[in-house]
């Protein structure tokens, strides 16, 4: 049961509760610190709360764990826009792009962000 926080995140996650996600995952963080999911979902949650430097903080976290994570640097690029940095964020969907070639995520990004 040593995943049992994040799993508890995961699920606020999807009942739309990221308050109380980065909670839990945090709660996973003190049980195992390199838990990548729980710096992931930290991530993802601060993202969800408007809070692009939080979630930048929690991937570069997570990526220091596995730096070729196969998610990470697509959540960057979408924290970098909503900082107004579009070179920063095309720069993480193309890091991306190179760990995960399909990664719609970051696909996205660097569509939109030729527009």
């Amino acid at each position: 049961m040593s995943n049992i926080w994040s799993l508890i995140g995961i699920t606020l996650l999807f009942l739309g509760k990221p308050d109380k996600a980065i909670l839990a995952f945090k709660r996973q963080i003190e049980v195992t610190p390199s838990h990548e999911q729980a710096w992931y979902g930290i991530g993802e949650a601060f993202s969800l709360l408007g809070k692009p430097d939080e979630a930048i903080a929690a991937y570069q976290k997570q990526i220091e764990i596995t730096p070729n994570h196969k998610y990470a640097w697509g959540g960057i690029g979408d924290a970098f826009i909503l900082l107004g940095k579009p070179g920063k964020a095309m720069a993480a969907y193309k890091k991306q792009i190179e760990i995960t070639p399909n990664h719609k995520r970051a696909l996205n990004g660097l569509k939109a962000l030729m527009r």
